[in-house]
């Protein structure tokens, strides 16, 4: 099997594999990072050690999109932040009504996670917006019921 990384200097890498016999490319997932060239083979059953010493932190922050989308009536949304930060994450309505405050709170560099439970809410188009730094990000999820 091969593993490699799509992506540009400028656009967020994303982990594919490759079965060399068929030529087919199967996304993993996001590296939550850009600027990283790599292919790997593998000719069998590896073992790797995970090193928790060094967790790889994104240039800047990244909102992931929201999983599962659409959903029904919980999703899950991931970011990144490069350095601690002040960090606002809210949901508006699709007519620009605030509906949500998920967090409001300084956070530490690396990964996070938080669920939004959306049962009290319409079917719709929900926008999912991500302020640190004096930066922003937004994300659209549909809520399917």
């Amino acid at each position: 099997m091969l593993y490699g990384l799509k992506g540009t200097g400028t656009t967020e890498n994303t982990l594919i594999t490759i079965d060399p016999k068929t030529g087919v490319a199967t996304l993993v997932g996001s590296t939550g990072v850009s600027g990283l060239q790599a292919l790997a083979i593998s000719a069998g059953t590896t073992a790797v050690k995970e090193r928790m010493n060094d967790p790889v932190l994104p240039e800047k922050f990244v909102l992931s999109q929201n999983y599962p989308n659409p959903f029904n009536p919980s999703t899950t949304i991931e970011f990144s932040l490069q350095a601690p930060e002040q960090v606002s994450l809210k949901v508006y309505s699709i007519l620009g009504h605030e509906l949500a405050e998920l967090i409001h709170d300084t956070l530490p560099a690396g990964a996070h996670k938080t669920v939004w439970n959306a049962k009290d809410c319409a079917n719709g188009i929900y926008y999912i917006v991500l302020e640190a730094n004096g930066c922003r990000e937004v994300r659209k999820a549909v809520l399917m019921k």
